[in-house]
């Protein structure tokens, strides 16, 4: 069974980059813009690795994460900050990111 990759980011052009970069690989993509999307999205879809926005509506990706590795399917978690995009490295402790990916 293919993998299954779950990415929130309001960024259109973020979500399109990250579909174009797996297009040719067995591993299913699926986008959302927001966090509250990607809470309801990932009960659903089980994915194999949530990869999360920082600065996002709705929650932001560090509430994702949280809900993610509290869950009772808790996966790997990346989260993105973009260069301009402010980084809570406490935050990130504190929601359970993933480290060692």
């Amino acid at each position: 069974m293919p993998k299954t990759i779950l990415l929130a980011d309001d960024s259109l052009t973020i979500r399109r980059v990250v579909e174009l970069t797996f297009s040719d690989t067995p591993i299913r993509v699926v986008t959302v813009g927001t966090g509250r999307e990607a809470i309801e999205r990932f009960a659903v879809l089980r994915p194999d690795l949530v990869i999360a926005d920082v600065v996002m509506p709705d929650p932001a990706g560090y509430a994702v994460c949280q809900v993610v590795k509290a869950s009772d399917h808790p996966v790997p978690v990346i989260l993105l900050a973009g260069t301009f995009e402010p980084f809570d490295e406490g935050l990130a402790r504190a929601c359970g990111r993933t480290t060692d990916w």
